[in-house]
């Protein structure tokens, strides 16, 4: 990297949050910012608030000390040609050549990758995951996305779309995705699947303590089932249960595949912690053949909502040839 070359600008797009960093060329995060996605807002009122942030971070540091940005998306994704294809989780991001978008405000390099791609490259470099050449990164948020590195590499497959794992199909006879597929992993396990199984049981007169949490069933989110999960709600506990029973098969589904060191798992929905970490390990347990199972760890992300943003710190710095 140039001496002259100080900074990193990063983002990170997902369904829930929009977060833009100013990192050093060691990848440690200056400043940072976030909005709420305005997942259906149309995607030119969604860049702006993206420059927004991005010059709110890199105020006062002279243009020129910047190598460029690096973004982290939801996908699926034309990474080549810099263009947010049709994500599930932003309908109105559909086809939206961001890169070329965000190159004539800024006037800078812009790079895209998929945001749960560059978590595993994140995590790799400055996570849990450093020193690993065989590595699984899961985000569970909104969606369900993922990130594969092997032999120290990511794998971004013919056309920069691998790694979308959230789309395995769990269950056919399971819930609609955003995709338009049944019984997709996120459609059992993500944040958004979450509070809509919670929120179609309270509609249908369950009874729950998510009902005192929440001013309405339209404000059911992930967060409440959790908390009544932790009071000991027998509903609650049993979709997280059920997304976490889903999250163990999908893993096992990759281990058998690509034999990692490691499988770490990020986003919000991992906070519930061993509410949907123990029928996790359970499934695993179940579906693993014998010769895998201690084979490889499992570890929540060590680096939480900035592993899309360190990730696509390394990316850039890689790109350009740097350290």
């Amino acid at each position: 990297m140039s001496s002259k070359k100080e900074y990193v600008l990063a983002a990170d797009i997902g369904g829930t949050w929009i977060r833009a960093a100013l990192a050093d060329a060691r990848g440690r995060i200056l400043r940072k910012a976030r909005e709420a996605t305005p997942s259906l807002e149309e995607p030119q009122r969604g860049v702006e608030r993206l420059v927004r942030l991005l010059e709110s971070v890199s105020e006062g540091v002279e243009r020129e000390k910047i190598l460029g940005v690096g973004v982290a998306s939801a996908g699926p994704l034309d990474s080549e040609k810099g263009i947010i294809l049709t994500p599930p989780n932003l309908p109105s991001w559909r086809n939206t050549p961001l890169r070329a978008m965000l190159e004539e405000r800024l006037g800078l390099p812009v790079w895209l990758e998929n945001d749960a791609t560059l978590a595993a490259l994140g995590e790799n470099k400055f996570g849990c995951g450093r020193g690993r050449e065989h590595l699984i990164y899961l985000t569970v948020s909104t969606g369900v996305g993922g990130g594969i590195i092997s032999h120290g590499k990511l794998i971004l497959g013919a056309r920069g779309m691998a790694g979308e794992v959230g789309h395995m199909v769990i269950d056919p006879q399971g819930p609609f995705c955003n995709c338009g597929k049944r019984g997709c992993l996120e459609a059992i396990a993500s944040g958004s699947a979450i509070a809509r199984a919670a929120r179609e049981e309270i509609l249908k007169g369950a009874s729950s303590i998510i009902r005192d949490l929440v001013s309405s069933p339209a404000e059911i989110d992930a967060r409440a089932v959790v908390e009544a999960a932790r009071r000991g709600d027998e509903l609650a506990s049993e979709i997280l249960k059920r997304a976490g029973r889903a999250l163990g098969i999908g893993i096992a589904n990759l281990v058998h595949i690509f034999d990692p060191e490691l499988v770490v798992v990020g986003g919000g929905v991992a906070k519930a912690g061993s509410l949907l970490f123990d029928p996790l390990r359970e499934a695993l347990s179940r579906y693993l053949m014998p010769d895998f199972k201690s084979k490889f760890q499992l570890r929540e992300s060590a680096l939480g909502d900035d592993a899309g943003l360190l990730g696509a710190v390394a990316f850039m710095i890689e790109k350009l040839g740097g350290a």
